[in-house]
């Protein structure tokens, strides 16, 4: 089969056509993809840290102080502990845990914006890359779609943050026990 001049620059044109149209329709997906993990990355941390860590620490912070009204009961029975030996133990634990509980929320935020930056480097590399081959994407719709799955996600965590991580405890009050008494006992025997 013979085809003219006219009709192989046609089929050249649709093939080419064809091929602008999917290596756009990849594109775009991949960049959508790219700025809801980028999305993601903002709001997860952001949650975690403004929401999560303050209800650990109320929680934590109840154990402790009913097992020191514990501890403070028992302690009254025994004679030879003062209480400036106890106020001692007291600040050490105080000291130690804020500055493990410092070191552990700035090494975490720090990884956290990490992870965004390189994100969002992606996008723009991604950017300027459509840019280059005249990628059009329609920006309203990927921003929108993309802001309403993040809220849409965001109380879905929320809700399962409530009604199902929130009832399983971080710190147990076994741990607690056993490391408060762990430096109670190094505390008594070591003075």
């Amino acid at each position: 089969m013979n085809l003219s001049n006219n009709e192989y620059l046609e089929i050249e044109y649709q093939q080419k056509k064809i091929i602008k149209k999917t290596t756009n329709s990849v594109y775009t997906n991949v960049f959508i993809i790219n700025l809801h993990i980028f999305l993601l990355s903002i709001f997860e941390p952001v949650f975690y840290f403004n929401y999560v860590t303050k209800l650990e620490k109320q929680y934590f912070f109840t154990n402790i102080n009913n097992y020191l009204n514990l501890l403070k009961f028992n302690l009254n029975k025994i004679t030879n502990i003062t209480d400036n030996n106890l106020k001692n133990l007291i600040k050490e634990l105080i000291s130690e845990i804020k500055l493990e509980n410092e070191t552990h929320n700035n090494t975490f935020t720090k990884l956290a914006i990490i992870y965004s930056s390189v994100i969002f480097s992606i996008l723009i590399l991604q950017f300027f890359i459509g840019k280059y081959f005249l990628v059009k994407l329609n920006w309203k719709s990927i921003i929108l779609d993309n802001v309403l799955m993040i809220f849409l996600l965001g109380l879905y965590e929320y809700v399962f943050f409530i009604t199902i991580i929130i009832q399983d405890t971080p710190i147990s009050e076994p741990e607690i026990n056993n490391y408060i008494l762990l430096k109670l006992d190094n505390f008594l025997n070591n003075p």
